[in-house]
């Protein structure tokens, strides 16, 4: 095992209950130093609790939670070699930046010397150095999210747990600071473990996605895995735009499927799923990889006839919404600048809706 897959955290048939109501049932992951990892999921899908077992602030009912290869169990908060840095960040109004940030190393009686050494870096590396003396109340949002992410960090984890840290800021700020905690955990090399609920926060930061629902793991890769080979229509349709088709097996020959689409299309597929003739299966395809034919002759892939009921302007990019068989509506999103036959399509036209075999999923 090279030192990259070195594990950092390792939770063991971990069991967490509040008020009777089951969060977390036999739990188990394992997470590697060096990472940006991402827990996802709905609201209520146990994420902040996994985030406070490992913190100290809640113990668990059953199970371990080893840290470095050192079972923390029972070990305070303040004795674990974690911080974490919450939505409301928790600075200390009367204490200046430079305080705030100071403040864990002088509970650890640092000396002066190394206190302001680790401080000053830990400024130059927030872009921060000119706001030393101001107080959170002079800062901004994003600053005082930089701030708490800095107190956090001076105390050199092993690990910095993220709660929901961003979810307070517009949306342009949050992109940037999106940016910036990559980049400091680059730079640190330690493990940060951010949860949320923003599947394009988490898709685009993250080295190992955990997709989490009621209290299970649905899901763990990285995030083009979890984007384009979801392992059922919950992963899915959670990360993401979707659209689903509903399919059946018609035949199966050698590891060859022949399926219908819709009751009305059929071609034949890989099975990678072990399926057996009569399943009935859905085909899971982002809007991205549909594309518009204005007739079957021009279209060369599998396809569908349908009606454009509607149309979406969302800049560089156009959302077709287009009506299959009466009943089912697809979106299909095409970009600008690359479909030159994109401004012919209009409501009301009938068309054909392509996608190339291999880009669907298939899951029943």
């Amino acid at each position: 095992m090279n030192e990259s897959q070195k594990p950092i955290i390792e939770l063991k048939n971990i069991s967490k209950s509040f008020n009777s109501e089951s969060i977390l049932s036999n739990f188990n992951f394992t997470l590697y130093e060096n990472k940006f990892i991402t827990i996802l999921g709905p609201s209520g899908s146990g994420k902040t609790t996994i985030i406070k077992l490992i913190a100290g602030f809640e113990s668990v009912d059953t199970g371990e939670i080893i840290l470095n290869n050192i079972k923390v169990n029972n070990i305070p908060p303040n004795k674990r070699e974690v911080n974490t840095v919450f939505q409301n960040y928790s600075l200390f109004p009367h204490m200046t930046v430079y305080e705030n940030i100071a403040f864990g190393l002088r509970m650890k009686k640092k000396n002066k010397d190394y206190i302001e050494q680790a401080v000053t870096e830990v400024l130059k590396m927030i872009k921060m150095e000119n706001f030393a003396s101001r107080k959170p109340d002079q800062l901004s949002g994003g600053q005082q999210q930089r701030v708490a992410v800095a107190r956090a960090i001076v105390n050199k984890p092993l690990i910095l747990l993220l709660d929901e840290p961003l979810s307070a800021l517009d949306e342009k700020l949050r992109k940037e600071m999106q940016v910036e905690l990559k980049s400091i955990q680059q730079d640190l090399g330690i493990t940060f473990i951010l949860v949320t609920h923003d599947q394009e926060e988490a898709l685009s930061i993250s080295d190992t996605v955990i997709v989490l629902n009621n209290g299970k793991i649905e899901q763990i890769g990285s995030p083009k895995e979890i984007y384009e080979h979801p392992v059922n229509s919950f992963v899915a349709s959670f990360v993401g735009e979707l659209n689903i088709l509903d399919a059946k097996i018609k035949t199966i020959n050698q590891n060859q499927l022949t399926i219908v689409v819709e009751e009305i299309y059929t071609y034949q597929i890989q099975n990678k799923n072990n399926f057996v003739v009569q399943d009935k299966i859905k085909l899971l395809i982002r809007p991205e990889k549909l594309r518009l034919a204005l007739s079957k002759e021009k279209s060369t892939s599998n396809n569908l006839k349908g009606q454009i009921i509607e149309i979406r302007y969302r800049g560089s990019l156009l959302d077709y919404i287009i009506l299959i068989n009466n009943t089912k509506k697809l979106t299909v999103t095409m970009l600008q600048n690359k479909d030159a036959n994109i401004f012919n399509y209009n409501i009301g036209m009938d068309v054909f809706v392509e996608w190339d075999v291999g880009c669907e999923v298939l899951t029943q």
